[in-house]
C-alpha cells in the first residue's frame, strides 16, 4: 500500500494515535493527497438557485489543488439550452478545475458562500476514489445527461462517496425521508417566486414520503448528510468528515424596498376578474382574459413538456392541468367567434367547472397546491364562467343603406 519508508513511517505514528484514541480521526490525508466535500451554497441566479456540489483533491507532494466539478454545462445557457431542458436533453459534463480560480469565481463573481468538509479516508479509499475521478474525466466518460431529481452535481458526487459510509449517525435508515416537495421548500425559503414555479409543476408523486435510498440531489442535503455519517476506520467506525470549515462567507445582499409576492399577484388577478363581473366592466375585458388565458396555456405546455417529452416522472398527472390547459383560450375564442352558440356556452361552462374544482380541493388530496395557485385557478374559472352566463356577442353591422320616405 505504502510505496516508501516516509509513508510507513507516517503510517506508524497515524495508527499509535488512532490506538490511544479509538474515536478520533485515523487520516487526513494518504501520501499527501486530501480528499474534501466542497458545497456552494445557492445564488441568485436562477441556475444556481439548488447550490452545488464538488470534490476537492490536494496533492502536497504533485503541488497540485484540484476541484472535480460535475456540474459545468456544455452549452450555454440561451435558448437552446431551454428547449433541451424542456425536451430532457441537458448536457453537463465534469471537469478538474483550478480550485482557486474555480472559488474565486463563486466568491467574488456570484458571492456564493463556500463550505469545505475534510473527508476520513484511508490510502486504498482515496485510491480507489480518484481512480473513479481520473475515469470520469477522460473525453469519452465527461459528458452526462442532466437529470435535476436523480443525475445532477450533487447525486454523482454522493454515488462516489455513499460506499465509502458504513452508517448515519442517530438516523433510522427505515424512516423515510420528507416528500420531494417539503425538501425543495425548504432549500427554496427565501425564493418565492421560484417555490411557486416549482409547485406549479411537480405532481402528485412529490407529495409521497421518500425512502432513505432516494438519490440526494440537493448539495446542502448532501453536506447534512455526509456530516451525519460514519465511515470504517481500523479501530471501528469514525465520523466521515474530520473538520468543516467556512472559505467564504457571501455577503448578505441588500433586502428590496418594494417585493411583489406570489400570493400578492395572485390576489390582484383574483380582484381583477371579479371587479369584471359588472356588466359595465366585463365588456372591456378582453385584454385581460386574452393575457389570463394565454398563462395558463403556457403554464400547462410546460408541464406537458417536463412530463412528456422530458420524461420526469415527478410531474406525471400534474392535478394543476386542470386550470393550466389550453380550454380557457379556446373557450374565449369560441366566445369571440360565436357568441350565443351552444358550444361556446358549453366549452366555458366547463372550463370553469375544471378550475373551481382545483380551487376549492386543492389536489383532490393527492397533491399539494399552495394558495396562490387555487387563487389564480379561481380567477380562471370566474373569467370562465362569466363567458358562459354572459358571452360576449358581437356588435351588430350597421346597415348604410338609407330608406327614402314613400
Amino acid at each position: 500500500m505504502y510505496k516508501n519508508s516516509r509513508s510507513i513511517i507516517l503510517a506508524l505514528v497515524l495508527a499509535a494515535v488512532v490506538a490511544a484514541r479509538p474515536a478520533a480521526i485515523f487520516s487526513a490525508s494518504s501520501d499527501g493527497i486530501t480528499v474534501s466535500l466542497i458545497t456552494i451554497l445557492p445564488g441568485r441566479s436562477l441556475y444556481s438557485a439548488f447550490g452545488h456540489s464538488a470534490i476537492r483533491i490536494v496533492d502536497r507532494q504533485k503541488g497540485t489543488d484540484r476541484l472535480y466539478n460535475y456540474g459545468l454545462s456544455v452549452r450555454p445557457f440561451d435558448a437552446r439550452f431551454v428547449l433541451g431542458m424542456l425536451t430532457g436533453h441537458m448536457e453537463f459534463m465534469v471537469a478538474a478545475l483550478n480550485t482557486q480560480e474555480s472559488f474565486a469565481f463563486y466568491s467574488e463573481v456570484e458571492n456564493r458562500t463556500i463550505i469545505e468538509q475534510v473527508l476520513n479516508l484511508d490510502a486504498a479509499q482515496i485510491d480507489t476514489l480518484m481512480s473513479t475521478l481520473k475515469h470520469d474525466i477522460r473525453p469519452e466518460n465527461r459528458i452526462y445527461n442532466y437529470r435535476y431529481f436523480s443525475d445532477n452535481c450533487a447525486t454523482r458526487v454522493w454515488e462516489l462517496l455513499a460506499p465509502l459510509c458504513v452508517s448515519l449517525e442517530g438516523k433510522d435508515v427505515a424512516q423515510p425521508q420528507p416528500t420531494l416537495r417539503d425538501q425543495l421548500h425548504r432549500a427554496m425559503a427565501d425564493s418565492a417566486w421560484l417555490r411557486t414555479t416549482i409547485d406549479l409543476l411537480l405532481g402528485p408523486i412529490a407529495d409521497r414520503p421518500q425512502p432513505h435510498t432516494a438519490p440526494l440531489f440537493l448539495p446542502k442535503q448532501l453536506m447534512d448528510t455526509a456530516a451525519a455519517s460514519n465511515v470504517a476506520g481500523r479501530s471501528g467506525q469514525v465520523p466521515f468528515i474530520q473538520s468543516s470549515s467556512v472559505v467564504f462567507q457571501a455577503k448578505k445582499a441588500p433586502v428590496p424596498a418594494l417585493s411583489i409576492t406570489p400570493l400578492a399577484t395572485s390576489i390582484l388577478i383574483l380582484t381583477v376578474s371579479l371587479i369584471s363581473l359588472f356588466p359595465s366592466v366585463g365588456k372591456r375585458m378582453l385584454i385581460f382574459d386574452a393575457a389570463l388565458f394565454a398563462l395558463a396555456t403556457v403554464a400547462g405546455a410546460c408541464i406537458l413538456l417536463f412530463w412528456l417529452a422530458a420524461g420526469y416522472p415527478e410531474v406525471a398527472c400534474n392535478l394543476n392541468l386542470l386550470w393550466a390547459n389550453p380550454l380557457p383560450l379556446a373557450a374565449l375564442i369560441v366566445s369571440r367567434l360565436a357568441p350565443k352558440s351552444h358550444a361556446s356556452r358549453t366549452l366555458s361552462a366547463l372550463t370553469a367547472a375544471l378550475a373551481f374544482l382545483c380551487a376549492a380541493t386543492g389536489g383532490l388530496g393527492l397533491q399539494h397546491i399552495p394558495v396562490e395557485l387555487r387563487i389564480v385557478a379561481l380567477a380562471v374559472g370566474v373569467r370562465c364562467l362569466s363567458q358562459a352566463i354572459t358571452p360576449n356577442a358581437r356588435p351588430a353591422s350597421v346597415d348604410k343603406t338609407t330608406t327614402r320616405p314613400t
